[in-house]
């Protein structure tokens, strides 16, 4: 298991550099993957994000140094990457509770963040629910990158990040929309050799179009939608991670649950393709996301808006200058740091 050996790599690498610099290109070339993928697979694998695991750690290591040396406080603020003591003190009391200077002249509870390590656990004792989906015939198109099996873990996130990179998937995703047909996802595939028993195989990136289609039976069209948006009535979200499920009933005037059935996602399932698949299904006219990365935006009459959220995106709907957050009610207000994209949708 190298790719296991490899993040716990990055995590001693972590620790050997908590007191200096910890470059995230370094810790990039040792797990071979993009630092932009490490940090999504880390945030998914320990429910934190690698910088707030850093600070975290950081800040365990502060604590036992004030309780178990006499160096200043200042000093100890420099060593683990402090610029003042007043922005590590604010960044201590905001982790344990307590400002450092308490902690020398009282008795406290301190939190601790213990050093990760990662490890594989096999069970098999739940069994699994599934569904066998017959499609029809669909057609796939990508490209095929002949590469060596023994450097595979090191070449292949490269090839992916520079598709991402020289347009290929871009074109990909234009070439689709041409068609009035959006890509479900991009598959990898390995071709041509057995892994582990081949010096080379093929490795394939796919575009997949017509396996997971919504709106291949949608009895909407452009023409004749769901419903001529004209207001919304507010849903709460009856469980967490259905906030995409929720808005597209508000957009709909339809049940959650009815959402739930025609786009067959679950909670943490409604992507944003899903979502624009689910919008085409209804009928209702859209333009591609637009991306505000933070920036203050002037929103659309009518727009589903993605945010981040504490360890996921979150999804809601902004009408009319409202924005309806099925986990937070009507908001008059929100703050456009926090907003990734938005989808504008005709009305």
């Amino acid at each position: 298991m190298d790719w296991i050996n490899q993040l716990n790599e990055a995590i001693n690498y972590i620790e050997e550099n908590l007191t200096g610099e910890i470059s995230y290109d370094t810790i990039s070339q040792i797990v071979g993957c993009s630092v932009y993928n490490f940090q999504r697979m880390f945030s998914y694998i320990a429910d934190k994000p690698l910088s707030e695991y850093i600070r975290n750690r950081r800040l365990t290591l502060a604590a036992f140094d004030i309780l178990n040396s006499t160096d200043r406080i200042i000093d100890i603020s420099f060593k683990y990457g402090y610029e003042s003591q007043d922005s590590f003190s604010r960044a201590f009391r905001s982790f344990h509770g307590v400002l450092p200077s308490v902690v020398r002249n009282e008795t406290v509870q301190l939190k601790s963040c213990p050093k990760l390590s990662f490890q594989i656990t096999i069970k098999g004792e739940n069994h699994m629910n599934y569904q066998i989906v017959q499609f029809p015939a669909f057609k796939v198109v990508g490209i095929t990158n002949r590469v060596n099996t023994l450097e595979a873990f090191k070449i292949v996130p490269q090839i992916w990040e520079n598709a991402w990179k020289d347009g290929t998937m871009n074109s990909f995703i234009e070439l689709f929309k041409k068609s009035d047909y959006r890509p479900a996802g991009f598959l990898g595939m390995c071709a041509g050799g057995k892994w582990g028993n081949s010096e080379e195989i093929d490795v394939q990136f796919k575009v997949i179009g017509g396996l997971s289609r919504i709106n291949s039976n949608s009895p909407y069209s452009k023409e004749n939608p769901i419903r001529i948006i004209d207001g919304i009535n507010y849903l709460r979200q009856f469980q967490n991670g259905c906030c995409g499920q929720t808005c597209l009933a508000m957009l709909a005037g339809i049940s959650v649950d009815e959402v739930i059935k025609i786009m067959k996602s679950t909670k943490w399932q409604a992507s944003i393709s899903k979502v624009i698949e689910t919008l085409d299904y209804f009928g209702f006219l859209h333009k591609k996301p637009i991306y505000t990365k933070g920036r203050r935006v002037n929103l659309p009459k009518c727009c589903i808006i993605n945010v981040r959220g504490k360890n996921k995106s979150h999804l809601m709907v902004c009408y009319e200058g409202k924005y309806y957050d099925s986990s937070s009610g009507i908001l008059q207000e929100y703050e456009f740091e926090n907003m990734i994209s938005y989808i504008e949708i005709s009305t």
